[in-house]
């Protein structure tokens, strides 16, 4: 995120928390947490004024709080009563930590060629099987305006990003219009994906020495050379190992 628009959330912290804190994201809401659980653990990914994390907070959700303006931490912190922590996208360093993140609003600030990074560490953030949303202006700039940088996304631009490393698939896009009155007519684009689940195969043989490990796609039909087929994630299938050996290998699927 650029230090200028980091600058721009400093130096008008209350005016922008006071313009947004009452928005209704309910439409949004709604379709994100109805694909986590009650007490999953949230990251709120720029959370601003922290809107969301008191609403996520109040429906039995745990939240993690981020955001890379010390000035809108601090006032976040106080709305929602948990500490808030100041952080840019690029140091997130969470891993497999989180069932959901929220990004409302916010990668908006990042430049088209650095997404893919961001979204990586994101990625990483997830725990299996998680969810992400994100939303962005509609449109298709990158430039500074009104004392801040925004990437603008069409809907289709914007899928081809957060699928193209294979590391999410694709849940949901829509598009929503600016629900602050000031801002009407004004569309946003929104994505919620799902962190790409993996298989880790570990073959041994009989013996129970290591031969061989591969990091596959659990939506792959055939696994390895032989055509072995997972059936369920942590169930176990037989298969006869080469003809250098009568005995059988196992073949243990597990959560990558």
């Amino acid at each position: 995120m650029h230090n200028k628009t980091i600058s721009y959330y400093n130096k008008n912290a209350k005016e922008f928390a006071k313009r947004t804190v009452n928005a209704d994201m309910g439409f949004c809401y709604s379709k994100f947490t109805a694909l986590l659980h009650n007490k999953d653990y949230i990251l709120d990914a720029g959370c601003g004024s922290g809107r969301d994390s008191k609403f996520f907070l109040e429906q039995g959700f745990n939240v993690q709080a981020i955001d890379a303006s010390m000035e809108m931490c601090q006032l976040a912190a106080e709305y929602i009563g948990i500490p808030v922590k100041c952080l840019r996208f690029d140091e997130i360093e969470f891993d497999s930590q989180f069932n959901g993140i929220w990004a409302n609003a916010s990668l908006l600030h990042i430049e088209k060629s650095s997404l893919p990074d961001i979204l990586r560490k994101f990625n990483r953030a997830l725990k299996p099987d998680g969810i992400m949303y994100a939303s962005f202006k509609y449109g298709d700039k990158e430039e500074e305006r009104l004392e801040r940088f925004f990437s603008d996304y069409h809907i289709d631009e914007l899928e081809e990003i957060f699928l193209k490393d294979g590391l999410f698939v694709l849940e949901e896009s829509f598009e929503t219009e600016d629900v602050r009155p000031d801002y009407k007519n004004k569309p946003w684009v929104n994505i919620i994906v799902r962190k790409k689940q993996t298989v880790k195969i570990l073959k041994y043989r009989a013996c129970g020495i290591c031969w061989q490990e591969k990091v596959i796609d659990f939506n792959e039909k055939y696994i390895g050379g032989k055509g072995i087929i997972p059936m369920k994630i942590g169930k176990y299938c037989r298969q006869k190992m080469p003809k250098k050996s009568e005995k059988s290998e196992c073949v243990r699927l597990l959560k990558g």
